[in-house]
């Protein structure tokens, strides 16, 4: 049912509840999207990560495998086995570090991929003409929040009273 509303009409508990709806949604689709900007960071850090820990990995391997051949060779001894196991190890344990942020990794990108299809169906469950009982400027998820509680709690009777407080309130 589309509902035409004059600025200046007194807002019925039906339209206000539409409004809390559409703010509700309006709000999740935000919060979408600021996950979706703060999953695209921690990708980011995570690759220059995985990055780091693979050189860190290889260069250790290297170092810690050269001196535990040059020993090896120059003091051939059990110390020297020790010396080998324990890089050899070292190494595994680089690796398997570097696998876990793999899939660290992988997750996040799962997580980023589905946020397109929850912020398209959040925001195309939005009814149209509920939304449009908002002003064009004030379909944000803070304004129609805003106006929502300003009609709920009785300090407007209007849209033109509720839109009126957000301006002051915003200093406009």
């Amino acid at each position: 049912m589309s509902q035409s509303l004059s600025p200046t009409d007194n807002v019925s508990k039906e339209v206000i509840a539409k409004i809390g709806e559409v703010s509700r949604l309006l709000t999740e689709g935000e919060n979408l999207r600021q996950r979706e900007n703060a999953l695209q960071e921690e990708l980011i850090n995570a690759k220059v990560e995985r990055r780091k820990s693979l050189v860190d990995a290889i260069g250790c391997g290297i170092i810690f495998g050269g001196i535990a051949l040059a020993l090896l060779i120059i003091v051939p001894s059990g110390l020297t086995a020790i010396i080998f196991g324990f890089v050899c190890i070292l190494c595994i344990k680089l690796f398997f570090d570097f696998k876990k942020e793999a899939k660290e990794i992988e997750k996040k990108e799962r997580e980023l991929n589905l946020i397109p299809t929850q912020y398209d169906r959040t925001m195309g469950s939005i009814n149209k003409s509920d939304l449009a009982m908002l002003p064009p400027d004030y379909r944000t998820a803070e304004a129609a929040e805003y106006i929502y509680k300003a009609l709920v709690n009785g300090r407007a009777l209007t849209m033109q009273q509720a839109v009126n407080l957000y301006e002051l309130k915003n200093g406009r």
